[in-house]
Formats: C-alpha cells, structure tokens, sequence
C-alpha cells in the first residue's frame, strides 16, 4: 500500500470513497471475490422518507450543477425513482465494515456518510431491529461475524439505514464513552483515552420553526421538523444556533429537509417573493444567531427557560448523554424585541466614542497655590 505511486493512491482512494476495496495484487482481489455476500438495505420506517428526505434529495439534484447543465425545467420520472430509491441489494466483501456500506449509500444519495445510519437485526429468529444505540453499525465492525452467526444471513443479510444530521462516528465514540461510564465496556477502556471533546458531547433533538408556526407559549407543535445534533453538554446559544446554520450550508439536504419553512417565511415576509418558489438555501447565510430562540419543548405549560444569544444552558448531572434531550428553535421576526436589543446593542458598539474637548481657558496655568499665572505676559 505505501509503495504505490500516488496516482494509483488516488485511484485507491476514489474507489474506497465509493465504499468499493481496490486491490493492488491479484491475488487479494481473487480472494475478496470469493468471499461475496449479499446485503438488503431497506429505509426505517417511519423516518419521513416520502414526505421529507425525497423531497430534499430531488431538490438537491434540481440545484446541482449537473442538471442545471442539463437546461431541463423537471427532473426525467426514471431519474426520480433512482434518486428517491429506498431499497438496495449489495454484493460486498465478507470483511466490509459498516462503514464501506455507508460510503456505498452515501456515494449514492451524494451525502456525506457519517450522516447514515445502519441498524441491525436483532438475535432472534424474527427479524427485528433493535433501533436503539445497541442495534447501530458502528462504523469500523465487520459484517464477517455477524453474517455466519444465522444459517439464513448467509444468504441474504438484513439491514435498515436512515439520513442522520448527527455524525455517526461521533456517536460510535460517545457510546463507548458511556459504556466505559457505566462500566459496562467490554474493552475496560480507560477514561483518560477518550478526547476531551467526545467526553463533552450529548445528544440534542431540536425542532424549527417560524414565527407563523407558533411562539413559546403555543406548546409544542408536531409539524415541525426535528433536527438531531451532537453538542457540548452545556451551550450558550449562539454557539448552538452557529453550529446548526454551519451544518445545513454545508450539506444542502439538510437545509432543504429541516428550513424549507424558514426560508419561505423569509421570502413571503422580508423579501416580499413568492413563497411558492423553489426553496433558496442562499437566504441562510445572510441569517446570524440573533435571529434564533430556544427553549424547552413542552407539550402544555410555557417554557421555563428561553435561551438567546449569550445565555447558556447547563445539562443536568442526571441526563444520558446519549439520549436525545429535547428543545425548540424559533425563527424571531426582524422586529421582534429580542432581535432590536441586540442590533441597538450592536450599534452603540460600533459608534465611535465622542472625545471630550478640552478646557478652554487660553494659556493660563495654575500655580502650586491655585492662583491662575497669564503665560502670554
């Protein structure tokens, strides 16, 4: 592997990124290919496929640069059902990792692959899946064990898989994290091995919304979308609202899946467009921390604490830090009083500050007794 020029490097890599192994010999490649087996790959239900994430994907294809080469106003039905696919079978190598599986998917939805998530059949003879943090595909474990410990995985082996806003990978640490916590960690892995950073992070579920869609006191509301992040435990809001606008520029399925609502509030209300326009993922960038609010998602009583800006916001000892821990997030309008504070504060910052004249009193000095002394005479 080290000898191998860096033009055959590249290759290796482009491969490998496609979640296919490249080989350098023959002889390895022979191997792997006798070592097939099948895989299905079906999308968990009850994730929002149809109503969400298709919708985001075929957005995704519609703004890419390929289509718009293609100078077509709609997308062709058969590319359609190939972008909205949410079934897949596999031939992979016995030793494929889930991680090569997710690099397979995410080459294919053009996602990055630590935002997909696999989950596993559970041991009994029904095929159920276990989707909680037991059940995942953490990304370095082999398929090898698991296929040849059921006579009929040996055939086909079952998984389901979703789109995550979370890194997986993240995720895979934070569990061992707990695991080494609560002292059930097979690895007995000390403490002091983990970065700090991991040993920081939990899990958050935060639901947009748009001034139209409800404020604090209107109690939880089930059409707004759910966005999950890993976060330090304890935040201060902007850091919050930085790390989520961050995240949906940088993957653009995400902020077709998560801020179509915001974005068509913004065009109908601030910039007095069509709200029936294709969702413009531009529109986020020219949004800073100050135009978001959190607070607690609670189905009845109004929030206890709201969070703007710099307050912050300290995870109780008690909390799993790998259960999600609920919030709100909350568009402010342009005039909201929140919003004014915060520019009038912004303004007075950046004002120059007057300098005081000095004393004009020509060129009369004191004495060390206080008289006044006429320098000019």
């Amino acid at each position: 592997k080290d000898k191998l020029p860096l033009q055959l490097k590249l290759i290796k890599y482009q491969y490998e990124n496609k979640g296919v192994y490249w080989y350098s010999h023959v002889g390895d490649f022979l191997q792997g290919q006798l070592s097939l087996s099948n895989i299905e790959l079906k999308v968990r239900e009850n994730t929002g496929w149809r109503g969400k994430w298709s919708k985001a994907l075929l957005l995704q294809h519609k703004n890419s640069d390929e289509f718009k080469q293609s100078q077509k106003e709609d997308i062709d039905k058969d590319i359609k059902k190939k972008i909205c696919k949410s079934k897949h079978k596999f031939q992979v190598e016995k030793k494929s990792t889930f991680g090569m599986i997710r690099k397979k998917l995410g080459s294919y939805y053009n996602i990055k692959p630590e935002h997909i998530e696999i989950w596993l059949p559970g041991g009994t003879y029904q095929t159920k899946f276990d989707y909680g943090s037991k059940g995942r595909g953490s990304w370095n474990k082999k398929l090898e064990k698991l296929i040849d410990s059921r006579p009929e995985w040996k055939e086909v082996y079952p998984m389901r898989f979703e789109i995550q806003t979370y890194n997986v990978k993240d995720y895979d640490l934070m569990t061992e994290w707990d695991k080494d916590q609560n002292g059930s960690s097979w690895r007995q892995r000390s403490p002091r091995k983990f970065p700090k950073r991991v040993q920081e992070l939990a899990m958050f579920n935060f639901k947009l919304g748009s001034p139209t869609q409800g404020g604090p006191t209107q109690g939880a509301a089930s059409s707004l979308m759910e966005m999950t992040i890993a976060h330090c435990k304890s935040w201060i809001a902007k850091d919050v609202v930085t790390h989520i606008l961050k995240e949906v520029i940088e993957n653009p399925i995400f902020g077709y899946a998560f801020f179509g609502d915001i974005i068509k509030y913004i065009q109908k209300y601030e910039m007095n467009e069509n709200s029936n326009l294709d969702i413009d993922l531009s529109i986020l960038k020219t949004l800073g921390p100050e135009r978001f609010l959190i607070f607690d998602e609670l189905d009845k009583s109004p929030p206890k604490d709201l969070y703007h800006m710099t307050d912050s916001y300290k995870m109780p000892s008690h909390f799993s830090q790998i259960k999600y821990t609920d919030f709100r997030i909350l568009l402010l309008a342009k005039n909201d009083p929140l919003v004014l504070k915060y520019q009038q504060k912004q303004q007075k910052q950046k004002s120059p500050k007057k300098k005081k004249s000095p004393r004009k009193n020509g060129n009369k000095n004191k004495n060390q007794n206080g008289m006044e002394i006429d320098e000019t005479s």
